[in-house]
């Protein structure tokens, strides 16, 4: 008995020894169309074959909940065994961290979240004081409006991965759009919401592709983006975005209400939020892609049917890091560094 006892022990230490990542997800958008029972599927398995045996910690890095289309019980009625499952990862041994995001930022004030997610810890929005730009630019002629301190609701924090300095949030606080009030937008993502419950939910995706394309058009009547390609003008207007935030928070801080150099270095940045799976070594200068390197953003992608790839980010204990497709059955490949064109 007491051999079985010590065997059963060593096994357990054994399966802790494996598990050496720190995982970091966002936007699944459980609740949500674009999170279909295919996509739940291979969430299930990444869960089962990839977080459960090797991740330390998993962090979920907001709109994990779809709770501004529906409610947390609508939810939870549709993915009971996806939340089981999250249960279960964290009752193996896995921590598991939760930054909201801004389909999910009202989650800590609805009730029963001890119920549908135990073991998890739940880090609440409060009021922080961010650097961030309400515009960027589309050209290389236009200038990034000038750098300003806002106050924000927020869960993004500041925190040491397998030996790096890592900046987390969920990536709506610095997006141009979003700038200081999360929740802005809540009122055109209900008219989506209704939209899909109408028509069907590829039909806010109509919607959505046709308004990219306008813009588009016109923009291409008064400037050409394809002047500069890979720098500034080349790139899509939320890359442009998150890259200007990833390097204001890698070179500057706030001291006494005030916008200084960094005293400390910070290594990564790491966004949810676009949807759009990254890796950028971020340059002092981005306009000409120049300059000293400050350090590296990266962004988590998404798991919703509107993209391609279901993505994370990984940081292992030898210090590496990246950000993976998630290929099934426990097996991933590696997207490759940004770079302009």
């Amino acid at each position: 008995m007491v051999f079985n006892l010590i065997k059963k022990q060593a096994k357990i230490s054994k399966v802790f020894e494996m598990k050496n990542e720190t995982v970091i997800i966002s936007d699944t958008h459980i609740g949500d169309p674009d999170f279909t029972q295919d996509r739940k599927q291979q969430f299930f398995d990444f869960l089962e074959n990839y977080v459960k045996p090797k991740a330390d910690e998993l962090i979920l890095l907001g709109d994990i909940f779809e709770i501004t289309q529906a409610s947390l019980l609508d939810v939870y009625r549709g993915a009971t065994d996806l939340l089981m499952k999250l249960a279960e990862v964290a009752l193996s041994g896995t921590k598991i961290s939760y930054i909201l995001g801004n389909h999910d930022l009202d989650f800590t004030n609805t009730r029963g979240i001890d119920i549908a997610l135990p073991n998890v810890t739940v880090k609440g929005p409060k009021e922080q004081k961010l650097v961030v730009r309400r515009e960027v630019p589309h050209t290389t002629e236009q200038k990034a409006s000038e750098r300003e301190i806002v106050s924000t609701f927020t869960s993004a924090e500041e925190r040491t991965i397998k030996g790096h300095k890592v900046y987390l949030a969920h990536g709506h606080e610095y997006n141009h759009y979003f700038a200081g009030d999360p929740k802005r937008y809540d009122i055109l993502v209900k008219i989506g919401a209704a939209i899909e419950r109408t028509l069907g939910p590829e039909a806010d995706d109509w919607i959505l592709n046709f308004w990219e394309e306008v813009r588009h058009g016109i923009s291409k009547l008064f400037y050409s983006s394809e002047e500069t390609p890979g720098r500034i003008g080349g790139m899509r207007e939320d890359l442009v975005s998150d890259i200007l935030a990833a390097r204001d928070i890698l070179k500057f801080e706030i001291q006494d209400d005030k916008i200084v150099p960094r005293k400390e270095k910070l290594d990564v940045v790491v966004f949810g939020h676009t949807h759009r799976a990254r890796k950028v070594k971020v340059r002092d200068d981005i306009r000409e892609w120049a300059g000293e390197e400050l350090g590296v953003y990266l962004n988590c992608g998404a798991w919703v049917t509107t993209v391609k790839m279901a993505t994370f980010c990984v940081f292992r204990d030898d210090g590496s890091f990246d950000v993976y497709e998630y290929m099934g059955k426990g097996k991933s490949r590696a997207l490759k560094w940004w770079e302009p064109i």
